[in-house]
């Protein structure tokens, strides 16, 4: 019961907090606050769930980087090259950033294979780093 009336009133605090703010957030951002109370089979699907999602935003990242490359879409905005252009966007570390574009490079027929249910075992293996 502590908890709860604890949680009640960390939650009115910073609903007022919002709205006497400068600059209030925007819907639905002033309403997810608060996360509800899942059981943890509840959490365990939303996990998997979130990992689905994060696949296929990092699928569609992969064929974005490719076709930005291969269409030197960076040399027009004076990147050296793809992997500094990604450094400098969107924030990744140099050794990463070449890794997205060596996987994207790597991957070129492969990531089609990805649009189905499910992977086919060689482009594992390129995407892993792994020889398959």
């Amino acid at each position: 019961m502590r908890n709860a009336l604890l949680a009640a009133t960390m939650i009115r605090r910073v609903r007022t907090a919002l709205r006497s703010a400068q600059f209030p957030l925007h819907p639905p951002l002033n309403m997810c606050l608060v996360l509800p109370m899942l059981t943890v089979e509840e959490l365990g699907q939303e996990i998997a769930e979130l990992a689905v999602h994060l696949d296929a935003a990092t699928h569609r990242l992969l064929e974005c980087v490719r076709q930005f490359d291969a269409e030197c879409g960076w040399a027009a905005q004076g990147a050296v090259s793809c992997a500094h252009w990604l450094a400098w966007r969107i924030g990744l570390d140099p050794a990463t950033a070449r890794e997205k574009v060596r996987v994207a490079r790597a991957s070129r027929g492969e990531l089609a294979g990805f649009a189905g249910d499910e992977p086919s075992g060689e482009g594992m293996g390129t995407l892993r780093g792994f020889p398959s």
